[in-house]
């Protein structure tokens, strides 16, 4: 996993995502989880010819919790539990151009007490569980030293279990370049279009940057866990201790998603989106291993809901929420 929804902001993820990986494995710096929220803006096509593993795989998890929180404008509150998860794969057609495939699942449970302005007086939870899947898949091309340009396409569903799955797809597509200034530093953009549920089509810009400040100093959008990726946002890493680095990031996260029949709304639509800032500590005890714990805040949060048509009904802020996180990846 935009006025980015879950299958776009995921989507966007995916898009670096994919630069991402590929941003590490050619731009010389630091062995960091590459990320299932990077999308590959237009990440050097894998592109080292004296690599020997053509084919490369990507396992990935992670949970977070965020604590209780009241709304704003309502009486009520929330916690949320999420989950991730990720799988993907790059094989190398050519020292010049490579191919990857990603599937991307999140999910999550809202624990809402008591009624509030989302229950549309009827004291019903607004919804419970959501799952969000997506699929992408991407080319990327070496141009020349300097210059590569990546393609993805990626469908998705996101919505409760019960909701009707032909009405949770969404669809899209991104392209995006990458310039390799220097071995420290690489920068790339692109743009991005998807569908989303019951609005007009999302198109937003996308940006790669990787910069190695220092030796052990580096400003990244390439650099957060691998199933929760700072592809949307950015982050500043610290690697000055053998096996560790520690970052401080944020980034905006959205998520859009189709409802079961049984709640206020029936088979309506519900959204949260807000920003996440945290810290974080990673451990990579290998090259390929990588475990990292989150600790943060989410802040600006709003939860909404519409009806099946998408016109809005009810919208409640919430107050800063705490949260913490742990997240694993393996490469091989």
């Amino acid at each position: 996993m935009p006025h980015a929804h879950a299958a776009a902001l995921l989507a966007a993820s995916l898009t670096v995502v994919v630069a991402s990986a590929a941003a590490q494995e050619s731009a010389t710096v630091p062995p960091g989880p590459a990320t299932p929220a990077t999308p590959e803006v237009a990440a050097p096509a894998d592109a080292d010819p004296s690599a020997t593993d053509a084919v490369k795989f990507t396992v990935a998890g992670g949970y977070l919790h965020q604590f209780t929180t009241d709304f704003d404008n309502s009486i009520g509150d929330v916690s949320i539990d999420r989950g991730y998860g990720v799988v993907g794969s790059s094989y190398r057609v050519s020292p010049n151009v490579n191919i990857g495939v990603r599937i991307a699942w999140e999910g999550g449970w809202y624990s809402f007490d008591r009624s509030s302005a989302l229950s549309l007086g009827t004291g019903a939870r607004p919804w419970h569980a959501v799952q969000g899947l997506q699929v992408g898949g991407r080319v990327g091309w070496k141009i020349d030293d300097a210059w590569s340009l990546s393609t993805n396409i990626f469908g998705g569903l996101a919505g409760e279990s019960e909701a009707d799955a032909g009405d949770a797809l969404t669809f899209g597509g991104s392209v995006g370049f990458g310039w390799r200034a220097s071995e420290s530093f690489t920068i790339g953009g692109g743009v991005l279009a998807s569908s989303r549920l019951e609005d007009d089509t999302l198109v937003i810009p996308l940006l790669l940057i990787d910069w190695k400040i220092t030796e052990s100093l580096r400003l990244s959008n390439v650099a957060g866990p691998e199933a929760y990726p700072t592809g949307a946002g950015i982050e500043l890493v610290w690697s000055g201790l053998d096996q560790w680095e520690f970052g401080v990031g944020g980034r905006w996260e959205s998520r859009r998603f189709r409802l079961d029949d049984s709640g206020p709304a029936p088979e309506g639509i519900g959204e949260d989106q807000g920003v996440g800032l945290w810290l974080r500590a990673g451990f990579r005890p290998t090259r390929d291993l990588s475990i990292d714990l989150l600790v943060g805040m989410m802040v600006g949060e709003e939860l909404e809901l519409s009806d099946r048509a998408g016109r809005e009904l009810a919208t409640v802020e919430m107050d800063p929420s705490p949260f913490v996180g742990c997240f694993l990846s393996y490469r091989f």
